[in-house]
């Protein structure tokens, strides 16, 4: 009716008014799919570029690109296989707590994907140890977290990943570095993938 269209228009959002009138499920439903879609949208993207430049061998490029999606894009997945309507809640008033850097170590993190394979049934098909130290252990070898911060700094003072004297992060690469580089990506990103795509 009029009255009900009228109230609709002076909303700011259709997300107020299924709160206004309690429909929380529905509202919870609506943030995690519009959410989903778009974040869906904006870690392909950075995967593609990532690869492209792979491909290109601006290898620097493309481990800086994939900090975003390995780190931050996974953990917003996860939040929203983890708890639905604490997820819509954080997202509305204060989604700087959903930043996956900022939940935690390797260890934290370890213990939210073991919950996330627990609710898609993948417990057997993942390591959440090693999906954690890929992703978040700056001072792992075996690690992102650590190269993608050389990517994206000309000089790191982590002592984890402290830039070595007389060298500047990723300038000085040669074939054999690139090689080596390339190796590491291509033998670890997969995995990763797998998983992001079973989310």
């Amino acid at each position: 009716d009029e009255e009900k269209n009228a109230f609709l228009r002076d909303l700011p959002n259709v997300f107020d008014w299924l709160a206004s009138t309690g429909r929380t499920a529905e509202r919870i439903a609506l943030v995690r799919a519009t959410v989903f879609q778009s974040l869906l949208s904006d870690f392909l993207h950075f995967i593609y570029e990532a690869l492209d430049s792979s491909r290109r061998a601006k290898l620097s490029v493309c481990y800086a690109l994939l900090r975003k999606p390995l780190q931050d894009h996974l953990a917003l997945f996860e939040a929203m296989v983890l708890d639905p309507a604490s997820f819509a809640t954080t997202l509305e008033e204060d989604p700087g707590k959903l930043s996956g850097p900022k939940l935690g170590g390797p260890l934290v993190h370890s213990v939210r994907i073991a919950k996330v394979l627990k609710a898609t049934g993948d417990t057997d098909r993942f390591d959440p140890d090693y999906l954690a130290q890929l992703r978040y252990a700056k001072d792992s070898e075996d690690g992102f977290s650590g190269i993608c911060d050389h990517a994206i700094h000309l000089f790191t003072d982590n002592k984890a990943i402290r830039t070595e004297k007389m060298n500047i992060n990723f300038i000085f690469s040669d074939e054999g570095s690139r090689q080596t580089q390339w190796y590491f990506l291509y033998s670890r990103l997969s995995y990763v993938l797998v998983y992001a795509r079973r989310l």
